[in-house]
């Protein structure tokens, strides 16, 4: 998983302690791993719609998501 996955992870979360949820920090940040994995597979929900296969390789390199990754 590249950085920037992390760094859209990150920001979801920082956005979800702004909402009157009335859970803590502390509960929120234990979950990074799914964060991470949230945003992989929505990434290769885009890639398998792609019709042009360099766009498709081009959105893999830059969010480090392998064609083995299925979940």
């Amino acid at each position: 998983m590249n950085e920037r996955i992390r760094e859209l992870a990150e920001q979801a979360r920082q956005y979800y302690l702004t909402l009157p949820t009335g859970y803590d920090p502390e509960k929120i940040g234990m979950y990074p791993q799914l964060m991470e994995k949230f945003a992989e597979l929505i990434i290769q929900e885009c890639v398998s719609i792609c019709k042009d296969r360099e766009v498709e390789v081009a959105i893999k390199e830059h969010f480090g998501v392998n064609n083995d990754d299925k979940g």
